[in-house]
């Protein structure tokens, strides 16, 4: 007896479950609502930083907003660059712009 309530009552669940989910349609998230901030661990003129600036230019055409680029160049390996843009807000509008050195550093 207790094998088809506990059937009935998985099989209510889930049906409930569907039809809740049914109804719920997330909020199409406009992207992106302002510019975008690419942070640059490199100075200017260097390899890294023309082809992040062609890039970023490319980007912007596309997504229709200007992604401003930001060089901050010091610390070993690129740090101070990585710490700024990791210590701005985790919201998809700051970028940072490494090389494979920076990636390949603490390895």
């Amino acid at each position: 007896m207790k094998k088809p309530i506990l059937a009935f009552g998985l099989s209510f669940f889930f049906a409930g479950m569907v039809f809740l989910m049914t109804g719920c349609k997330p909020r199409k998230a406009e992207y992106p609502e302002r510019d975008i901030t690419n942070v640059l661990v490199w100075g200017a003129g260097g390899g890294t930083d023309i082809c992040n600036r062609v890039v970023a230019a490319e980007m912007g055409n596309i997504l229709g907003v200007n992604i401003n680029v930001v060089n901050k160049t010091g610390g070993v390996g690129g740090s101070v660059g990585m710490n700024y843009a990791y210590s701005r807000p985790h919201d998809g509008y700051t970028l940072c712009g490494l090389s494979e050195s920076c990636v390949t550093a603490g390895v």
